[in-house]
């Protein structure tokens, strides 16, 4: 699918505290995967590498095509390998787990960066050796994927990380008394970038997709 067929930033356009639904189109991504919470130096590592990497591409593709195209900010998935426990950040927002004194270990997360389907594999093997020259911590990890999230129910929010439980809990109770399932694992798009954003004034999609 040619790259003028495909809405890139329709996904990103969230109304802030209203549940809405949409499809989310087949997307190239940038990815690093790894553990922890989101206010830890691991988290931090990967943005940088991932926008090191992002960076680099954008430049190499519009060397390539002559277009200038948007970058797209940083999203992560969210899981718990405590299989104990039901899902971390819907248990916290129903009031039955702490987020400061949950296990932080068994937090895992897939950061990622939607970039253009201009960047092939042999333009993002070019990025990662340009980010590597700069000596950006972590670029060997980055991977090159893609992804179709399909149908997904979101709402935007601002504020912490932790204040954003109680707009999770309402994205579930919406999803539910549509008549939908919420399926997959959670997805959190930050609308403004984190290195540079105090945590209550952070923008952010929080995003389920649906079974």
């Amino acid at each position: 699918m040619g790259e003028a067929a495909v809405d890139r930033s329709a996904p990103y356009r969230a109304p802030n505290g209203r549940v809405e639904y949409v499809d989310v189109p087949e997307l190239t991504y940038l990815t690093l995967t790894g553990a922890g919470a989101p206010e830890d130096d691991a988290f931090a590592q990967a943005a940088e590498a991932l926008f090191a990497v992002s960076s680099s591409a954008h430049f190499i593709a519009k060397r390539r095509t002559g277009a200038t195209l948007r970058r797209l900010p940083l999203e992560a998935l969210w899981w718990s390998t405590d299989t104990a426990r039901v899902e971390l950040l819907a248990a916290v927002a129903l009031g039955v787990a702490d987020v400061r004194l949950s296990d932080r270990r068994s937090w895992r997360w897939q950061a990622m960066i939607a970039v253009p389907a201009a960047v092939d594999d042999d333009v993002f093997g070019q990025a990662v050796l340009l980010a590597r020259k700069r000596q950006v911590p972590g670029v060997e990890g980055v991977q090159l994927i893609t992804w179709r999230e399909g149908r997904v129910a979101q709402v935007r929010h601002t504020g912490s990380y932790a204040s954003a439980a109680r707009a999770v809990t309402d994205l579930h109770d919406a999803i539910e008394a549509d008549g939908h399932r919420a399926a997959g694992q959670h997805h959190e798009i930050y609308l403004t970038d984190p290195r540079r954003t105090e945590r209550d004034a952070m923008r952010m999609v929080l995003r389920r997709p649906l079974g």
